[in-house]
């Protein structure tokens, strides 16, 4: 779930009106997952289910680009006496401008990293072994796509 997370990043734009805007994150999010199985029951009935796959693609990568235009807005790190320039510090100093690693050095965001990486993993099992269970249990129902619908 990234709520969570996403209240999170609120507080680095918003300082004044922080409880109005996880009020309307919130909201939003809560709309957005009463309406999805019925958008998708709309989308799986005009153009199959592996087309609807097809668009919840598109949209993961339209939200893959757009993490990439976050730029933190904490002040830059500046270490005095540093003035050896070699390829390796400027490739380190590139890739520090896109990436914000500071967060792995904690150890306890690394296992909790770490831990929900490894539980979103047991998602994609009901994914893959669903169809086939449904087709073999449920041979009388006709939309069959509908369950996986409800797990989102």
């Amino acid at each position: 779930d990234a709520l969570p997370i996403s209240i999170v990043i609120l507080g680095h734009y918003f300082k004044r009106r922080l409880g109005l805007v996880s009020g309307i994150v919130a909201g939003g999010s809560c709309l957005f997952t009463m309406s999805f199985p019925f958008i998708m029951g709309i989308l799986g009935e005009s153009i199959g289910l592996g087309h609807t796959f097809q668009v919840l693609s598109a949209f993961m990568l339209i939200q893959v680009l757009l993490s990439l235009t976050f730029k933190p807005i904490l002040p830059p790190e500046f270490h005095a006496g540093e003035t050896e320039n070699t390829t390796e510090k400027k490739c380190l100093t590139y890739t520090r401008k896109y990436f914000n690693l500071r967060a792995f050095r904690q150890k306890t965001y690394r296992i909790w990293a770490f831990g929900v990486s490894t539980v979103v993993l047991g998602y994609f099992v009901p994914y893959i072994h669903l169809m086939k269970y449904i087709e073999q249990e449920f041979k009388d129902i006709e939309l069959k796509w509908v369950i996986l619908v409800c797990i989102g």
